[in-house]
């Protein structure tokens, strides 16, 4: 067994609730679909924060709960083993795989939140498929600039920085060129 990089401070559940469906006709072990919004909010001086929120997926309407759970984490990590560990190019996918390992391991204890208060509902508890969060599906804030948490937290090397600044300058570029933007 190694040493995971991640270091979870505790997992709280600030909201958590369901009621049951009326008109729900499926079988009880139906899996359940569900809504997952993730974001990891890094910090220049402190523990970092993940937030998960699971929700019934209403447009389906296959579920015999409507549901929400919100589950949060305090968490650090150790930059040097996540390095050793996740062997990334970059400091920015450092972070991308920091931030998606933490919201998988959130979501997990979420799912099972919601399987434990809906477990004596009258359809059995509500059972949320496994789902492979990508870095794309979570959502990073930060309370200093990106590049500096990049820098600070990250350990980015002056070029990485440079060349991050430079393809975000010439995005904006493009952007203010567009016919589009011109309307």
């Amino acid at each position: 067994m190694k040493q995971s990089p991640l270091q979870l401070k505790f997992v709280t559940y600030p909201t958590a609730s369901y009621e049951t469906l009326d008109d729900y006709a499926g079988e009880g072990d139906d899996i359940v679909p569900a809504e997952v919004n993730c974001e990891v909010s890094w910090t220049l001086n402190g523990p970092h924060m993940v937030v998960v929120n699971i929700k019934s997926d209403q447009e389906k309407n296959a579920a015999p709960y409507r549901f929400s759970v919100t589950a949060a984490s305090l968490f650090s990590f150790d930059r040097e083993v996540a390095e050793r560990e996740y062997k990334p190019k970059t400091a920015s996918q450092l972070s991308k795989y920091i931030a998606v390992n933490a919201a998988r391991i959130v979501y997990a204890g979420a799912r099972e939140q919601l399987a434990m208060m809906t477990a004596r509902g009258p359809h059995g508890a509500a059972m949320l498929g496994s789902v492979l969060l990508e870095p794309s599906d979570v959502k990073i804030r930060s309370d200093a600039h990106p590049l500096e948490i990049l820098r600070s937290v990250f350990g980015a090397s002056d070029e990485e920085l440079e060349e991050l600044n430079s393809r975000a300058a010439a995005s904006k570029r493009e952007e203010s060129s567009s016919p589009a933007s011109s309307n």
